[in-house]
């Protein structure tokens, strides 16, 4: 889903041949997601009565570069840390919009008529962001950039496009918190679809240990915590118990008081594609020799808590 929030934003400038454009623009806020978007972007333009069709009735419309300084446009936090964008004269992204001086095709500029003065012309250009996946899961958070939009029109008589004005688009990219957790088996890879695990002892025996790994994926900090059903013990469903212990990365963990009270057992901050790796060991402690026939079991829940 693309959610945009349009802040209106006009922009009036001394003409440098008299055609004293009004464009009324919008600084677009897009919502980055995990597939690739395109976003059309409209803004209105019309010139005055005075300006004169041979000199104005057509123009042309320019961008910059960014803060980038390069057309792999990029929009950035107050880190330093970008996200890729770019800026296309049509929804099928041919060509990237580009400056005065350096545009040479038709693809890398908007020519637009404004055949009438008085009157309010509605023209677009369009935004593209690549999805998350291909940008190594960039971090939570508001990423701008700032572009210059520069409106040339056409003298016929001349044949040429003289400037006219220039505004500045401020360009944001909102990339919210998120958090996906995986419990796969020991040394695998992080999986979004395994969020589930049994831990299977068979035939239950004092000193028994298995193992599985907890990943995380995150673009903010994150803190996980893990909370038994149990309060750490296995239970019958006749009530009888076996005792066991956790150890998340080699260190032991009580959930003895969990149910109520889930125990924070790691924290991180923005991970990669590969997530944090928690590896956790439950091992049986409790003397099964005499223990009522029948299954016993606990349930472990994973927190993962977005920062």
């Amino acid at each position: 889903m693309l959610i945009v929030s349009l802040f209106l934003w006009s922009a009036f400038a001394t003409a440098a041949q008299n055609c004293d454009y009004e464009l009324i623009a919008t600084n677009p806020t897009l919502q980055v997601t995990d597939t690739q978007q395109v976003l059309q972007q409209n803004y209105n333009i019309s010139r005055p009565s005075k300006s004169k069709d041979k000199q104005c009735a057509t123009y042309r419309a320019f961008f910059g570069k960014g803060l980038a300084n390069n057309y792999q446009r990029r929009a950035y936090l107050p880190s330093n840390q970008s996200i890729l964008y770019n800026l296309h004269s049509n929804i099928n992204m041919n060509g990237i919009l580009k400056d005065f001086n350096d545009a040479t095709t038709a693809v890398e500029w908007l020519q637009k008529d404004v055949p009438t003065s008085n009157t309010t012309y509605t023209h677009a250009y369009f935004i593209s962001v690549p999805d998350l996946a291909t940008q190594n899961s960039p971090a939570a958070g508001i990423y701008t950039d700032n572009v210059q939009l520069s409106i040339y029109g056409y003298d016929q008589d001349k044949d040429t496009y003289d400037f006219d004005f220039v505004m500045t688009l401020t360009i944001t990219l909102v990339v919210n918190k998120k958090i996906d957790i995986s419990i796969v088996d020991e040394g695998a890879s992080f999986d979004p679809n395994a969020t589930t695990k049994v831990m299977d002892f068979g035939f239950i025996q004092q000193n028994q240990e298995l193992g599985a790994d907890l990943r995380v994926v995150s673009n903010t900090p994150y803190q996980v915590k893990l909370s038994s059903s149990n309060n750490s013990v296995l239970k019958h469903t006749l009530g009888e118990s076996i005792d066991y212990t956790i150890k998340v990365n080699g260190t032991g963990v009580s959930l003895a008081n969990s149910q109520s009270n889930p125990v924070a057992v790691g924290s991180g901050s923005v991970t990669t594609t590969a997530g944090d790796k928690y590896n956790l060991r439950v091992r049986i402690i409790g003397d099964t020799s005499d223990k009522l026939s029948g299954l016993y079991q606990d349930i472990i829940t994973v927190t993962a808590i977005a920062n």
